[in-house]
């Protein structure tokens, strides 16, 4: 932890052996939750939390639409996943 005046936690993820379902240039932290320290990513079209002690993704929602060439954006409102805009 460094100090300047915030928390702030610095996590290396090799993404690699997740491909095609995270890629580098898609995959953005979305939370960390305070409980079991998981991270939860969106990779645009799959969302999944990664566990730095297990160095695992378990992938939690995916949706088939890479080849539409649109990207699904979930946000943290008051503690719930919610996909603003949903074609559905």
């Amino acid at each position: 932890m460094e100090d300047h005046g915030f928390w702030l936690m610095k996590y290396h993820i090799e993404l690699e052996k997740f491909l095609p379902d995270y890629l580098l240039e898609n995959t953005t932290l979305i939370a960390v939750d305070p409980k079991d320290g998981r991270i939860l990513l969106n990779a645009g079209w799959s969302l999944g939390y990664y566990d730095p002690k297990t160095l695992e993704i378990e992938t939690i929602y995916t949706e088939n639409i890479p080849d539409h060439g649109i990207k699904f954006c979930p946000i943290i409102c008051h503690e719930s996943l919610v996909w603003p805009f949903s074609p559905s």
